[in-house]
Parts: structure tokens; sequence; C-alpha cells
């Protein structure tokens, strides 16, 4: 079936402001899909399509001009594709042939109508005057405003028309809202906003959402908002603002999602409801939906986030079959965190089990979305910061196994393993710098076949928590030339030389991932991961070109290197740390080196360490040096932590106050795990006698 339809998108709970689109519509009924073309031809490209699949199907009221409505709810996807038809006859032909695909009978439409933009102002400004700002100072940091959740909806708010005027002055490009508190428990939820190009929010922006959050009355909001909006020159209400918004699957994260939509709607923006996805996710659809040329009309949420899952999937596929030599893993346990990242995965092994088969790749999920609260005993920050293996899994039934542990948004990611042993399995872990040395002695590799490491430089960039500081060994095995980092805290000049001679730099940066992105992307090839197992990989837009634009030549093994590194422009999600796309590299890492996790386990041997935070009075009280590595503020702080090392065989550590919440992050490394403890708890001792921990200190880990 075939034919002209109105269509435009809507969130679940409240409409979007947006105009309808007529488009041709194509039901392609063996693909299971639903196409839509600008005009009746199949010669022009492609503007969507909605997959069919368990679609559910709605009847709605009619829309202003448009009698003849009704919606289709798809399974993979929050979004909503409201279609109107000509006639009642036209519209009772095409919910007739949808219906095969559907799950259930046709239902009315659970949608909110639409309201003027004079009652939207009077809503917002109800809601600011009801809805009172914290009595504490909230503060912007690297992942934007986090808390308990009930202290968040003033800021929600503000958020969403912070999001509106970032995207009325940046031309009505799309500007992203996630709502999430990441590694948190689920008591907690945070709101942070994704630039336009898919990155984070600009840095100079910063302390305009902190103005906006600190404002104590509607009256001084509003004030200080259309203040900022002259001096931007977007004060043009009429003037396009487009807010894309996701949320994870907090129990909380959809009435703060309402909050957002409030604050979006009360500056006449329109705001699209990507519904429960992961941080990556967001930020993909984000830069997609900036795509040069690409209309807001015929933006589908949909469509970009099976675009998502799709790019991964050739990426991956392509690399993995490019080591046909070597065996690859093809099966992998995610403990998912009880977050968001499970769901994306079931989409992806879904996606990517109709294109290679069930046993292509097998995920055993274990703490799935929603089967317990978030972060709950399981997760990347338990796994990596408590050095121990998450609820869900167990030596007794995983031994040998390739284990990761998402967190609650699915943005870090780490590895571990029940290593065969006697007379018990030996868990172990592989944090962001496991991940980062594997990662790039598979990426120097291609590099160097293609004949780029001359032009082009490649830097690995690492935070100050790195356990091991400055010494690095190079080990070459045959041909593969297996580049292995060792990550400890003797430095060796030759070692290094060695590696900045051959176009591979080290840097260090302040803890925080929007410092180690920014350091990343001085380099061509800028790979960066904090230790939390929060990272990626960037490529300069030169290194890009020149990767796409090769024609092959008669050498093989050039060909295949940019074959190679062109399908990484696929599999890597640049834009943020994303636990998918980088289990999915890691796997082909794993492959291209033909390492297994003992293998893995054994390029470096890591000193033991100890990572924690404790809660205090006021976190502001401390103050560090740029590296963080010493604390400026108060002085007599930083002399206890010097005479603690002097005490403690090999012992190092340092203490930060947190960028996202009242605590103080503290590390600790010493030749033993016993040293490294002991150290620990004496830098919480230090923090309390000159700062002040709130509740009892702790006596164990």
């Amino acid at each position: 079936m075939e034919g002209y339809l109105a269509k435009k998108g809507r969130g679940k709970s409240v409409s979007f402001i947006r105009p309808w689109a007529t488009r041709y519509f194509v039901l392609d009924e063996q693909e299971c899909e639903l196409r839509y073309y600008e005009k009746d031809s199949r010669n022009l490209t492609c503007k969507g399509s909605i997959t069919l699949n368990g679609v559910e199907i709605f009847e709605c009221l009619a829309d202003g001009d448009k009698k003849h409505c009704f919606e289709l709810h798809t399974k993979h996807d929050s979004g909503v594709l409201v279609l109107s038809a000509q006639d009642q006859a036209t519209k009772d032909a095409w919910v007739k042939a949808l219906s095969k695909f559907a799950v259930g009978e046709v239902r009315e439409s659970m949608l909110l109508p639409e309201t003027t933009s004079q009652q939207t102002h009077l809503d917002f400004f109800s809601a600011l005057e009801n809805t009172p700002a914290p009595a504490k100072k909230m503060k912007y940091g690297t992942a934007g405003f986090r808390d308990e959740w009930q202290v968040l909806p003033s800021t929600f708010i503000r958020m969403g028309a912070l999001a509106a005027l970032r995207s009325r002055h940046l031309g009505g490009k799309c500007v992203g809202v996630m709502i999430t508190a990441s590694h948190n428990p689920e008591k907690d939820n945070g709101i942070k906003i994704v630039d336009i190009d898919g990155g984070m929010l600009s840095q100079d922006w910063e302390p305009y959402a902190e103005q906006f959050a600190n404002c104590q009355s509607a009256f001084e909001f509003v004030a200080r908002y259309y203040h900022l909006a002259e001096s931007l020159g977007a004060q043009d209400e009429t003037r396009p603002a487009n807010v894309i918004i996701g949320r994870d699957t907090r129990p909380h994260s959809f009435e703060l999602f309402e909050r957002v939509c409030l604050g979006v709607r009360g500056l006449c923006g329109s705001f699209f409801d990507i519904g429960e996805v992961t941080t990556p996710q967001l930020h993909f659809v984000v830069q997609k939906a900036n795509l040069a040329g690409r209309s807001m009309d015929d933006f589908s949420s949909m469509t970009a986030l099976h675009e998502y899952h799709r790019t991964l999937m050739a990426g991956y596929t392509a690399l993995r079959e490019s080591f046909s030599a070597f065996p690859a893993p093809t099966a992998v346990t995610v403990d998912a965190a009880f977050g968001v990242g499970g769901v994306s995965l079931i989409n992806f092994v879904e996606t990517l089990s109709a294109k290679k088969g069930a046993d292509y790749l097998k995920v055993d999920i274990r703490n799935r979305s929603k089967a317990g609260p978030v972060n709950e005993q399981c997760g990347a920050e338990l796994v990596q910061k408590g050095r121990r293996p998450p609820n869900g899994v167990a030596a007794s039934s995983d031994e040998g196994k390739l284990l990761c542990s998402y967190d609650g948004d699915a943005d870090r990611i780490v590895f571990h393993s029940f290593l065969s042993g006697s007379p018990s399995p030996q868990w172990v872990l592989f944090d962001g710098d496991k991940i980062a040395a594997l990662v790039s002695a598979f990426l120097i590799e291609e590099v160097q076949h293609a004949g780029l490491d001359k032009d082009f430089r490649m830097g690995v960039v690492q935070t100050a928590c790195v356990k091991c500081l400055g010494m690095m060994r190079i080990c070459h095995v045959c041909d593969t030339q297996i580049l292995a980092f060792d990550l400890c805290r003797y430095a060796n000049g030759g070692a290094t030389s060695f590696l900045r001679a051959r176009n591979i730099e080290i840097v260090f940066t302040k803890t925080g991932v929007k410092y180690l992105h920014h350091a990343a992307l001085d380099f061509d090839i800028g790979v960066y991961f904090e230790a939390n197992g929060h990272g990626t990989v960037v490529f300069s837009t030169g290194f890009m070109d020149r990767v796409m634009s090769y024609k092959n030549e008669s050498n093989a093994r050039k060909n295949l290197a940019f074959m190679r590194l062109k399908a990484c422009l696929d599999l890597i999600n640049q834009a943020v740390g994303d636990a998918l796309s980088d289990m999915l590299f890691t796997l082909v890492a794993l492959q291209a080196l033909n390492f297994d996790t003992l293998g893995w386990h054994n390029t470096y041997v890591d000193l033991p360490s100890r990572q924690t935070k404790v809660p205090v009075t006021n976190k502001d009280l401390i103050t560090c040096s740029a590296d963080e590595m010493r604390v400026v503020s108060p002085q007599p702080l930083q002399d206890e932590l010097e005479e603690a090392m002097r005490a403690i065989p090999c012992g190092r550590c340092f203490v930060r106050p947190s960028g996202t919440e009242d605590y103080v992050r503290v590390y600790a490394e010493a030749e033993t795990q016993e040293g490294a403890d002991s150290l620990a708890f004496a830098c919480i001792r230090a923090i309390n006698n000159h700062v002040g921990v709130l509740g009892e200190l702790p006596t164990s880990f």
C-alpha cells in the first residue's frame, strides 16, 4: 500500500509544537517497514522509515484541519508518529494494512491536547512560582546537575528553558537534554545539556546554567532569562528552538522529564521525546539531527535510534570479519546495572542477530533494566571502585567468561573475569586503563600499516587517577606489534621516548571527562579513558578525511589497514563514552591481538590501589593544584597526607573535591592491598580533621 499522508512527531505525554509535513508513504510488508519520501517517486532519497514489528496503533483527536488522524507507537522507541489521511476511508485502509504488524487492538491516544502560547506562558510562570529553587547552591559539574531527585524539579524546569534558548541562539539547531544520574544510586537523578555537535555543553554556558538554577524567585529567573536572551539577540520567540529529551529508567525520570517540557514550551520551544535511552544514544541522535541540510520536519527519533544500532553493527562486523585468522570472542556476559543500557543492548542484539544469526555474538544480560534498583550492588562504579564482582555473577557459574559492567546510563564500562586457577578462580578487573592500553595497541598497528603515523599525531590522555604514572613498556610479538602500556609509578624515560618517537604521546589532565575530551582533541587520534571506564577515541577532521578518501592500491596490507580504520569511524562513538560501542571495540581489539582474558590480564600488573569517596560538610573548602595531585588549601591537609604516604611502602595518595556531588574523592596506592587500604583510611581521617566528614568514618571497604 502507498499514498500521501500528513505526518508529525510527538511524545507520549505532551505534544510537540511543530508543523505538519505531507509525505509519500510506502508500506513494505516483506521488510516490515513503513518508508516515506518527499514526493511520489522511488528515485528520491528515502526521508525516513519505521520498523513495524510490534507497533501499537492509536486513534487520536482531530488536530486543526487534520480530521482523520491516528498514531503509531513503535516497539523500540518511545517516540510517536502522528499521521493524518485525507478522508476517513483512506485512514481506515491504512489502519487495516498496518494492523497486520500491530500488538493488540487499535486504542485511544493518551496524548494531551496542545495549548495556546499564552496559556503555555501562564503555565510556565505558575510552575516557576510553585517550584522554588533548592536551599543549597547548585553547581553545574562534569555531569551537569545531580542530587537527590526531590531537590531537582525547579532545576529541570529552568534547564528546559536554557536548552531552548541555546537552540534559538544557534539558529534552531537541536540541543539535547539527558535525564540521568549515571552511576549514582536510584534515589538520585540529574540533568545535563548536550550541545549541537553531540558533545557536552559549551563550557562558556555553564555559568548561565548555574545562574538560572540558583535564581531565588520566578521573577528573578524571568528577568535573568530575558536579559541573557536580549544580549544574545535571541529574544524573538517566533524563531525556532528545538530540544531533544532522553531519560534513563529511574522511576522518577518521567516526572522530571515533564518539568523539562514545561521549561521548553514555556519559552515557545519544540521538544522531541526520544524516551528511555542511554546517554550515548542521546548524544548520537543530537549529532545526527543537526546534520547539514536535514530539516526537522523530517527528523525521526525512531530512524535515528535505528541508525545508531545499524552504524555500530556495521563497524563491528566489518572489523571482526577482517581478522578471520584469529578466533573472535563470541560471548560476553553483561551486568546492565538494572539500567537503561540493558534496553539498548537487547535492541542491538536483535538487530545483529537478524543480520548475522543468533550465534554470531551471544550476550548474556544480568541485572536487567527495572529488575532492581539502578546500580544497586552492581554496575561499573561498584565494580571499579569496590574492586569486587557485582551481584548476579559468581565464580561457580562464570569461571573463565568475559564479563563486563555498564553503569546506570551506559556511558561507561569496565571488564572483569574469574580466571581459572588453583585452589579457586581469581577475580580480576580490566578498568579504563586496561581498555586504553588494549585499544591503543590495536589502533597504532593499523595507523602504522596505513602509513599515517608520520603525518598524524596519536596521543593517550590519562588523569591523575591513573594507578601508576609515567612508565610504559613496549612488547613486540612477531608481526602483530602488540603495544602494551605499563602504567607503573616509576618513570622510564627510554620507554616514553620510544613512544614519542613514533608519534604516540602521553599527557595528563584533571579528572573529569570534559577535561580529557578537550585534551584528546589536540591529537589526530586521541585515546582517553578514565580508570572508571568512561572514555572513547576521537579523530581529527583531517585524519577522517584522509581515511575516507583513500583508494585501494597494490599494497594489500595497507588497503586492509584503511578498511579497518574506516570501520573504526563507524564503531567508535566519538561524542561521548559509550558502553556498547566500547564493549564491541574491546571485543575486536582482543581478537586483533589474539588475547584471551589471561593474555589481557598479563599485559601489565597494577599496583594495588583503593578508590573511595566520603561525604563532607563543604567540599569547596578543599582546593587542589591544576593536575589535582596536591591539596593547595588547606595546607595542613596536604601535610598530613604526605606524612601518611611516608609511613606506607610505595605509598601514593591524593584527595580532590567531586565535581558533581558533596563528596571528597580519595585515591591511594601502595606495595600491597593492605597498605593501599591503610593509606586510604589515613586520607579519610585527614579529611575529617581539616574539613569534616559527615557521619561515622568508614572502617572497611
